[in-house]
């Protein structure tokens, strides 16, 4: 049985967070579709390849490439989020910026 790449390196990339449901919601996937392109049973449609991709920031050739690649790759560019925070509460804001809800809801005018 040879595994397929595309859901290989799916799964791994999924192990940065904490769970699959909360990549589901994150992209904005139906969980039993997403589970679907975990297994290789199903490729994502070019619309939600284009979502996976941007949520973890990586190019759907590198989603694609070998499975070892994938995970030096990923590994140098820690994702999600990419980007190495130099200031010491930079890894706690990231880590309470991954449970928040969007908070578009609050932005107006307040008084005091």
């Amino acid at each position: 049985m040879t595994s397929d790449p595309l859901s290989t390196n799916l799964t791994f990339a999924c192990t940065f967070l904490p769970s699959i449901a909360h990549v589901c919601r994150r992209i904005g996937i139906n969980r039993q579709q997403f589970n679907k392109y975990l297994s290789g049973r199903v490729r994502p449609s070019r619309y939600n390849m284009r979502k996976i991709c941007e949520f973890f920031g990586i190019t759907e050739g590198e989603l694609l490439m070998e499975p070892a690649r994938f995970a030096d790759l990923i590994a140098l560019r820690r994702l999600p989020g990419g980007e190495v925070e130099t200031t010491p509460v930079g890894p706690t804001l990231r880590r309470l910026n991954q449970f928040s809800e969007p908070l578009e809801r609050y932005c107006g005018s307040y008084f005091r």
